[in-house]
């Protein structure tokens, strides 16, 4: 469970950073 937790957190925190990444490059 700790481990899918965990997962589930990196993926949230990659998809925001490319987000930012995306919203960023774009004007």
């Amino acid at each position: 469970m700790q481990h899918s937790y965990s997962n589930l957190l990196f993926f949230l925190v990659v998809n925001g950073h490319e987000m930012k990444f995306r919203i960023g490059l774009e004007p």
